[in-house]
């Protein structure tokens, strides 16, 4: 209740401001990519009075790092963000029949469209576009130099540096970093990425989005404009900043309004197990080896309140170190600090696009030289050229590409065709082999007759013997006979009973058993044998 009397309250202000002639009110868009989400925040100034108007978190659908520079398409999509992992700002539950608001899935456009989309609702407003760009489109070197020089001297002197620890260094330009001198003597430079690829989504999105570009920072930049525009610090006391993002968080230290130190980037968010822990311990670590005595006073900002880090730090810090989220004094809507926190990057963009001339910020521009100068990404003759080839190119390759279609289809049947005569092919040999292995069977036979036909009498007296062994001995039945050596035959088969083995072996004479396994045979148990037998019995 207490909020809606206060945007009651704002918007009746906000049509009587609209009422004095000459009064304009001023745009400025904050624009912030926080992993797979872009950020925008949009602030209106009207004479002194700054107002929060929008704040919309889009889902990135392809990451903006990974997309090649070159105006490629990126894609976005508008989702709604309240069913995913992430916790999106939403003001249209906290602060019903309002004019602030965020958009939950209301345009299914894709690409660039998107950016269209958000910017396209303040074509008729006068406005600025302000991005925050975070690691790995920025980075930052230390250098332990002081060269007491001009700014363009020192950044050539950066580059010399740089160069000799990275050979690709010496492409970068000027307008590529900003340098700074921090508090202890040292030298900062923040450099940009040469693969820009938020800008080049500008352009593809509408080219006077970026005549309406006033300047590019990094977010450690944007977090510390924001709380030296809402904050008097002491200039002797020393001030932490964590940020606590949704894939990365960050620890700012500052000694009164100017920067300390900036601490490498922590590779987690709010969805981490335990991120109160690990800022606590990353805290902790920065402070040894910064070697800082105490730091005076902490600020929340990003995901914190849903980390609950005020209540996690106060009881682990020393007693005097004062913990507070994030509070923007300039916009005096205090019941809007834990929403907007999390937004805080994107605003803090905004509110310096909004206070250009302010002595407190830090005036920083990663702008590309031809974007300063107005001249955006032209296209050029050659430009126009390579597209009409390019469409000729398509046109002929998609005709190439049906007949080539076609081919591969008629080969798809043939291949078909031929695969079925293989497979009659592979039966009918399959056959054959079951045929060869019979005639095989068939010419042993005949080459063991063969070798019968000299001593005929000799084979009769034994087959006669070997019958008759047989008759004699019960339970005994042959299954097969074989020419072991010269005059040795190989005879195997079955018997009911062991005894019935020895008594047809002595029958035979001379034989000699070989082999005699136990087997079962219809449920019964039977021996079967091998024994070597001589043809021609030993008393002849």
């Amino acid at each position: 209740m207490k909020e809606e009397l206060i945007f009651r309250a704002l918007q009746l202000k906000e049509r009587a401001v609209g009422l004095i002639p000459g009064q304009s009110a001023q745009y400025a868009i904050g624009i912030f990519v926080d992993g797979e989400s872009l950020h925008v925040v949009c602030l209106k100034k009207s004479g002194l009075d700054i107002e929060l108007v929008d704040a919309d978190t889009l889902k990135l659908v392809t990451r903006l790092e990974t997309v090649p520079a070159g105006g490629e398409e990126t894609i976005l999509e508008l989702v709604d963000i309240s069913s995913g992992n992430s916790q999106p700002l939403d003001l249209a539950s906290e602060l019903s029949d309002s004019k602030i608001f965020l958009k939950d899935g209301a345009d299914p456009a894709k690409n660039a469209s998107v950016l269209n989309y958000i910017l396209g609702k303040y074509s008729h407003k006068r406005y600025e576009v302000a991005i925050s760009l975070a690691e790995p489109q920025v980075h930052y070197s230390y250098f332990t130099k002081n060269w007491n020089t001009q700014e363009e001297d020192v950044k050539q002197k950066v580059i010399a540096e740089l160069t000799q620890l990275r050979p690709n260094a010496a492409t970068l330009k000027p307008e590529d970093l900003h340098v700074l001198r921090l508090v202890d003597g040292r030298t900062m430079a923040i450099l940009r990425d040469s693969g820009f690829n938020l800008l080049h989504l500008l352009q593809s999105a509408h080219p006077r989005y970026l005549k309406r570009l006033a300047f590019v920072e990094s977010a450690e930049i944007s977090l510390i404009n924001l709380v030296n525009l809402n904050y008097d610090l002491d200039s002797d006391e020393f001030t932490l900043i964590v940020y606590i993002g949704q894939e990365n968080s960050r620890l700012i230290f500052l000694k009164g309004e100017h920067i300390f130190n900036i601490s490498y980037v922590i590779g987690v968010g709010i969805d981490a197990e335990n991120i109160a822990y690990t800022i606590y311990s990353r805290i902790m670590l920065e402070q040894d080896n910064l070697s800082l005595p105490k730091i005076h006073h902490i600020i929340l900002a990003g995901e914190c309140h849903q980390a609950d880090m005020k209540n996690f730090l106060a009881k682990r810090l020393p007693e005097g170190v004062n913990v507070e989220y994030l509070h923007f004094r300039e916009l005096e809507q205090p019941a809007l600090d834990s929403l907007l926190s999390r937004y805080a990057i994107a605003t803090g963009a905004a509110f310096r696009s909004l206070y250009q001339q302010n002595k407190h910020i830090i005036d920083m521009d990663l702008r590309p030289q031809d974007v300063k100068e107005g001249r955006g990404f032209k296209l050029g003759v050659w430009g126009l050229a390579c597209l009409i080839m390019l469409a000729m190119m398509t046109f002929i390759f998609t005709i190439r590409l049906g007949v080539q279609s076609r081919d591969i289809t008629q080969l798809d049947v043939q291949t078909l065709a031929k695969k079925q005569e293989l497979q009659q092919f592979q039966d009918m040999e399959m056959r054959l082999n079951v045929y060869r292995k019979q005639v095989s069977g068939f010419d042993d036979a005949a080459s063991m007759l063969d070798s019968l036909a000299l001593g005929t009498d000799t084979w009769s007296n034994f087959l006669h013997r070997l019958a008759g062994a047989t008759n004699q001995s019960k339970g005994v039945w042959i299954t097969d006979l074989s020419q072991s050596t010269p005059g040795k035959v190989a005879v195997k088969g079955y018997s009911t009973e062991r005894a019935s083995i020895l008594d047809f072996s002595r029958r035979m004479g001379n034989a000699t058993i070989r082999r005699v396994d136990v087997q079962e045979m219809r449920q019964s148990k039977v021996y079967n044998f091998d024994i070597e037998l001589d043809v021609v019995p030993p008393t002849q």
